[in-house]
């Protein structure tokens, strides 16, 4: 290990101290990593604390730039199991392709469902990544540069503002069916939008946008109710003394006939 000079020794922090495994091989390392990670609420990992980390420890030994911030939302690059193994049995036999290893970067871990240290990511779907998967992942969002940031507030609040000024007159002047296909044109547009703004590095909220659509379509139809009811209930007020029943109820129907000065036939 200290001939190497390359090796860093994963650590997990617990208040104060850095706790490691066997401390003669932690002392011929040339850093010592952190491979802390917590879960989002809803139990899926989605970034690491990026100083000090065991991918950032690794990225500088390799002459990567670190982006200087609190944490890393990892580009997750493969799913579960993806990464190219090499079971301990094999490397301790000597049973593999020396060119598997040789100049590439080796992360040393457990992977095997048993021991635990396996936490649910947004790819990984019913299974599990081992928790070596996950520092790979980060490791190879550093060393590509692909890293996500979340979209600032201002562009997020403009975002938001626009898409419910666009659905509101969508919604206004449109009837009920094509408003509801301007509904689902408008989700799947700013989904689109989305998906690509992640794959240039920019997270986009998926939540806010969608309730927002829903709040204005609902809110949208409910004072075009309100006042055609209103405009309904004016209309039969003032003619029902004075037209006949069928002509009120076209007239409500569609008050748009209602002219000053009559129509002409011929």
């Amino acid at each position: 290990v200290k001939d190497a000079g390359n090796v860093v020794i994963a650590g997990y922090k617990v208040g104060g101290e850095v706790q490691t495994s066997i401390p003669e091989i932690n002392a011929a390392a040339s850093e010592t990593g952190l491979v802390n990670a917590e879960p989002d609420k809803d139990g899926i990992l989605r970034r690491i604390p990026l100083q000090d980390s065991f991918a950032a420890k690794i990225a500088h030994l390799a002459e990567v730039p670190i982006p200087f911030s609190k944490d890393l939302t990892i580009n997750y690059a493969a799913k579960p199991y993806e990464f190219k193994t090499i079971s301990f049995v094999d490397v301790y036999n000597g049973d593999f392709a020396e060119k598997l290893v040789k100049d590439k970067i080796v992360l040393i871990g457990p992977t095997d469902l048993k021991l635990q240290d396996v936490q649910f990511t947004p790819n990984s779907k019913k299974t599990p990544m081992p928790g070596v998967e996950i520092h790979a992942n980060a490791l190879q969002t550093l060393l590509e540069g692909k890293i996500l940031t979340d979209q600032r507030f201002k562009m997020f609040a403009l975002t938001l503002l626009l898409l419910a000024v666009v659905a509101a007159s969508a919604f206004v002047f449109l009837n009920i069916p094509l408003s509801i296909l301007a509904l689902f044109i408008l989700a799947a547009a700013y989904t689109f939008t989305a998906k690509f703004m992640f794959g240039r590095g920019m997270i986009l909220n998926m939540l806010y946008p969608y309730a927002a659509l829903l709040i204005v379509y609902v809110s949208t139809i409910v004072y075009r109710y309100l006042t055609e009811f209103k405009e309904k209930r004016f209309i039969r007020g003032a003619f029902t003394h004075y037209l006949s029943p069928e002509v009120v109820k076209e007239l409500t129907n569609h008050p748009e006939k209602l002219k000053v000065g009559g129509e002409k036939k011929i």
